[in-house]
């Protein structure tokens, strides 16, 4: 016979049941939390959690620990705290903004915006036209897949008159005086665009 009480539980309890924009709340520990379809919200809390967005534009808010975050479709808002965060962005236009730790991004397509944080990071840039902002004296972040159209931000301490380049290896350092900011991998340019 049809069970009623198994509907309720689907509707009130299983992690899969929003089909709208919802809310998804995470406390202290490691936690899993999907969103489906429509622009949701994941608030996840300390620990290392798993966040799965759905097709909408998510916001994500992932707290300190070592996490690991699936924006998928939507023009996504990831941010992660202290950690060594894992994070993939999917087809859309999508946000990313880490905090310390050694931090992978991955931004797949879409016109991305990246701002990685203190630590050794590294950014793997898809197939539009990406923004990396660099930051002074927050460690050094590797870009991978720089290509055309991609362009650079920079923060407060910095100005294009003091950022040079230098290729070595194969690679261009980005700097600015002694301050190593980024290096993009397997890409030898002589002049970089800020926007």
């Amino acid at each position: 016979s049809h069970c009623q009480s198994c509907d309720r539980w689907s509707r009130e309890r299983s992690p899969f049941r929003h089909q709208r924009p919802g809310r998804y709340f995470g406390g202290e520990g490691n936690n899993t939390l999907f969103g489906n379809g429509g622009n949701d919200r994941f608030y996840a809390g300390a620990g290392n959690d798993q966040i799965f967005g759905g097709s909408g534009n998510d916001r994500v808010q992932a707290g300190d620990g070592n996490n690991t975050v699936f924006g998928n479709g939507g023009n996504d808002i990831i941010t992660t705290g202290v950690g060594n965060d894992r994070i993939f962005g999917g087809s859309g236009n999508d946000k990313f903004s880490s905090g310390a730790g050694n931090d992978v991004i991955y931004g797949n397509g879409g016109n991305d915006w990246f701002d990685a944080g203190t630590g050794h990071d590294r950014i793997f840039a898809g197939s539009g036209s990406d923004r990396f902002v660099l930051n002074a004296g927050e460690g050094q972040v590797d870009i991978f897949n720089y290509g055309v159209g991609d362009s650079f931000a920079l923060n407060s301490g910095l100005s294009s008159d003091t950022i040079s380049l230098q290729v070595r290896g194969g690679n261009t350092i980005i700097s600015s005086g002694s301050d190593v900011l980024a290096r993009l991998r397997g890409v030898q340019v002589s002049e970089i665009t800020f926007a």
